[in-house]
């Protein structure tokens, strides 16, 4: 993951430390990951706790990024999602990415709301 978020780190205020409670995420909730060549290529934390789904991190790795990976992690989330009964999927992203949040309103996600550098998203599952 933090090779994912390299090249965003030093050049958008207010990101933060994705690495933060990284332990806590991956143990408490759902973790997709995808494998190049036994190599680590992606990963999505998905939170499926209270009424609506939540995507809590997604990374891939700046090798693998450009091929698909990003949009079929986030299609698996929304699949386990919607198994589980959930009737959304929410996320959060920077309002700095442009290109984060474009991948996902490609992707059928709406911003639904927007608190300082944080941007929500919000899609009907």
């Amino acid at each position: 993951m933090c090779a994912a978020y390299a090249p965003w780190r030093d050049s958008i205020p207010g990101l933060p430390d994705v690495t933060s409670g990284l332990s806590d995420d991956l143990a408490q909730h759902t973790v997709l990951v995808v494998r190049q060549n036994e190599d680590v290529a992606g990963v999505a934390v998905l939170s499926l706790a209270g009424p609506t789904a939540i995507l809590k991190n997604l990374a891939v790795d700046p090798g693998a990024q450009g091929g698909g990976l990003g949009k079929k992690l986030v299609e698996a989330c929304l699949a386990v999602a919607r198994e589980a009964g959930h009737a959304r999927l929410h996320l959060s992203t920077h309002a700095e990415m442009h290109r984060t949040q474009l991948f996902y309103a490609l992707l059928g996600f709406a911003e639904i709301k927007r608190d300082g550098h944080r941007v929500v998203m919000s899609k009907t599952l």
